[in-house]
């Protein structure tokens, strides 16, 4: 089965070879904007996510298994956190760590 790549680069190609043989290049517009619609439309609804202290503590944990890591690293994953809100979330990761007496 073809990824939804490999079809829109197929289509992509059929829509560009009709439109170089009629000499109107509308179908490859309308599609080459739909695809951008599609794409901008994703990238919205993807920056809309707003993550907890929690959120990204558990996404950072199953990224990095039990390998040891530090503050920069952590936000270097998480891009768009200060340097505070990293340090809280880690403190919160280390209050939450059940200690060993």
């Amino acid at each position: 089965m073809k990824s939804p790549y490999q079809i829109n680069t197929w289509i992509l190609q059929l829509i560009s070879s009709v439109s170089e043989k009629n000499g109107d290049s509308t179908g490859f517009i309308e599609f080459m904007l739909q695809i951008v619609n599609e794409s901008l439309e994703e990238l919205l609804t993807n920056q809309n996510v707003n993550l907890t202290s929690k959120d990204r503590l558990d996404i950072f944990k199953e990224k990095i298994g039990k390998s040891g890591f530090n503050r920069q690293e952590y936000m270097r994953h998480f891009k768009d956190i200060s340097t505070s809100t990293a340090s809280r979330d880690l403190k919160l990761a280390v209050d939450s760590f059940p200690h060993r007496p």
